[in-house]
């Protein structure tokens, strides 16, 4: 795997499952952090709608983010006190011709960020 050549400590664990509302409370378990990156829009509600309401879990989840608009519209939004959305707030898959990696990758630069932000105690407001 190659994010053992960046980090030789790092633990991981692959799981070979179909995410689906039965099994994924047991998927995540004990995280407190979940980085939702699902490209189907139906999977990404029924994330939000299983983990939201579990107090113990901060979602941080990213959408809007097709097109090739500026890099500057992609925002991280802090929507309530467990869940962040990351994306531009408008951006449509279809009325865009799809999703563009460099816009892709700003969003997971965004999530990543806002997970060392908590992590470190740091304040994501916005």
């Amino acid at each position: 795997m190659f994010i053992k050549e960046i980090n030789p400590f790092i633990e991981i664990e692959v799981l070979n499952k179909k995410v689906d509302r039965e099994n994924i409370l047991s998927i995540v378990g004990d995280i407190e952090i979940v980085v939702e990156a699902f490209d189907r829009a139906e999977t990404k509600a029924m994330i939000l709608e299983e983990l939201l309401t579990n107090k113990n879990k901060i979602v941080i989840s990213a959408s809007g983010m097709a097109g090739l608009g500026s890099g500057n519209e992609i925002i991280t939004r802090k929507v309530r006190d467990n869940f962040y959305l990351i994306g531009d707030n408008y951006s449509d898959y279809e009325e865009y011709s799809g999703i563009m990696s460099t816009r892709v990758m700003l969003c997971a630069a965004h999530q990543a960020n806002v997970v060392l932000r908590l992590i470190l105690g740091e304040k994501n407001e916005r």
